[in-house]
């Protein structure tokens, strides 16, 4: 019961907020927005994620355009699962981490900020309207942000028009507290690992991100809301790993081991087996109160 509360009142804390305290000066990014997987077939990862961890569904398999995608949500952070042609996807895995989706504050500041801050911004393109099922409507601008991307990420803006996100979210976020009885018990997204591969050039790219906005090791930026984004100049190049946030890490072993999924547990954190998360790094963190 007590690990139930814990989970509520971080869920809670994910809702959006009429007043808030702002932090010394706060980075021209609001949050994570969302991370994108790439997949040649969606239909079994979005199934996994929905379905068997328990993320809300955001959207279901759609066609957006020129893209078709399928959206789950950790009420905090949305995860795109992206369709992309044979061979996109990873080396002989199903899917992998490919892209992160930054909500600026709002776009045209943001990319003011950044170019301030000699981070390059591309030249802004909407697309859109497309019927968000089931019931919205959404279009977007996004802006690459290309001295943060990689051959094996790709790192941009994303501003909605259409779309109340802040509503979108707290929709999320109910969804998200329903389907946890019985399941993982999952409070929301905890962070992101980028790997810089040891390039010194990237490194100093994301340097340039963090450090007006957090000093110290590791090089880690922080939101008022969403996970925050840590940089690790020992793992390869592109995203890494999304770890979760759950209520109990005894209670979310258990659930594992009885839908049979196969774990690694350390003193910190569950490691969900690659081989079951089709080539995912996903691991769950016991919720900080």
């Amino acid at each position: 019961m007590l690990s139930f509360a814990i989970c509520l009142l971080v869920l809670l804390q994910l809702l959006p907020l009429e007043v808030v305290t702002r932090v010394q000066n706060p980075p021209p990014i609001r949050q994570v927005d969302h991370v994108i997987i790439f997949a040649e077939n969606p239909n079994p990862i979005v199934a996994f994620l929905r379905d068997t961890l328990g993320l809300a569904e955001a959207w279901p398999i759609s066609t957006f355009g020129t893209f078709r995608s399928g959206g789950v949500s950790l009420g905090n952070l949305n995860v795109e699962v992206l369709q992309v042609p044979v061979g996109r996807a990873s080396n002989q895995l199903p899917a992998r981490l490919g892209g992160i989706a930054f909500e600026p504050e709002p776009l045209i500041e943001a990319v003011a900020a950044l170019k301030q801050g000699s981070i390059p911004v591309g030249q802004p393109s909407s697309a859109g309207p497309y019927a968000l099922p089931p019931d919205d409507s959404v279009a977007w601008t996004t802006a690459a942000l290309p001295s943060l991307s990689s051959p094996a990420l790709t790192v941009f803006l994303c501003e909605y028009s259409r779309l109340d996100i802040r509503a979108f979210r707290a929709r999320m976020v109910a969804s998200l507290s329903e389907r946890q009885h019985a399941r993982l018990g999952m409070c929301g997204a905890y962070e992101l690992v980028v790997g810089t591969g040891g390039d010194s050039s990237y490194l100093a790219a994301w340097a340039r991100l963090i450090e007006p906005h957090h000093s110290g090791q590791p090089l880690m930026l922080k939101f008022r809301n969403g996970p925050r984004v840590v940089v690790d100049p020992n793992l390869p190049r592109g995203l890494r790993r999304l770890v979760i946030s759950v209520s109990s890490l005894s209670r979310a072993a258990e659930y594992l081991a009885d839908k049979g999924i196969s774990s690694r547990r350390t003193a910190g954190e569950i490691e969900i087996a690659r081989d079951r998360a089709y080539g995912l790094d996903i691991r769950l963190t016991e919720a900080r109160s």
